[in-house]
């Protein structure tokens, strides 16, 4: 039995402050959208962030991304 090679997943990666923190936002190449904090800690992914839109990481201003991480969080 030989075993396959790994999947790569190739995912785009945004930095953005909202406020006085900042987030790093990831879309893989499935349109799944997860959020991070500087320290590289999941805060929010599927289910929270399925209804994000399905584009590119870069069609929305930081000022987006801040409105959608507050819709989740509240802050």
């Amino acid at each position: 039995m030989t075993a396959s090679p790994p999947v790569t997943q190739e995912s785009e990666v945004r930095k953005i402050a909202c406020g006085n923190r900042t987030y790093v936002i990831r879309r893989f190449a499935d349109g799944i959208f997860a959020v991070y904090d500087e320290a590289g800690k999941l805060l929010a992914g599927w289910p929270l962030t399925a209804v994000w839109p399905n584009q590119p990481i870069t069609a929305q201003t930081d000022e987006d991304w801040c409105a959608l991480i507050r819709r989740i969080y509240g802050h």
